[in-house]
């Protein structure tokens, strides 16, 4: 009997220890992933949030963060799908900012392409403007040589080509 109380406790010592393992295991992957993701993935996050609030459009995104691998059935591997749940929605925020990002700069490059070819043609307006004010000074300077050339009669010469 006593050698049967203490196979028993042996066994029963066996499946603790496995089923501790088994749970440790679970919750070790969990535990690490986690720490990685506070480590790493949450300040980089906290990081460009901040650069956008403060109007800073070109952070650069957060890595992808890769899944802890589900290794049981158990409430643990639930625990575990459920966190990669969460590793997917930072990654999809992630990804939407690395987007966000792109459209922003091809937005910033469009904005100065368009503000070179509004100088160019403000500067061309300019150049179009002197030359006309420039026009109506010599039309008024003709219009003058015109006035004081005309006879005390008050008719105008006419001009005429030599052939």
């Amino acid at each position: 009997m006593p050698s049967i109380l203490a196979l028993a406790t042996l066994l029963g010592l066996g499946i603790s220890i496995f089923i501790a393992r088994s749970i440790a295991g679970g919750v070790s992957g969990l535990v690490a992933a986690s720490g990685d993701l506070a480590r790493n993935a949450v300040p980089k996050l906290v990081t460009m949030a901040e650069a956008l609030a403060a109007g800073d459009l070109t952070p650069k995104p957060v890595a992808t963060i890769a899944h802890v691998p589900v290794t049981s059935r158990d409430e643990i591997g639930t625990l575990v799908e459920g966190f990669n749940g969460v590793i997917d929605g930072i990654n999809s925020i992630a990804a939407v900012a690395d987007e966000s990002s792109a459209a922003t700069e091809g937005v910033s490059a469009s904005t100065e392409e368009m503000t070179a070819q509004a100088e160019e043609t403000s500067a061309q307006a300019q150049e179009l403007a002197t030359t006309a004010q420039k026009l109506r000074e010599l039309v008024a300077r003709f219009h003058l040589a015109e006035d004081s050339a005309a006879g005390s009669d008050g008719e105008k010469p006419v001009l005429r080509l030599a052939s």
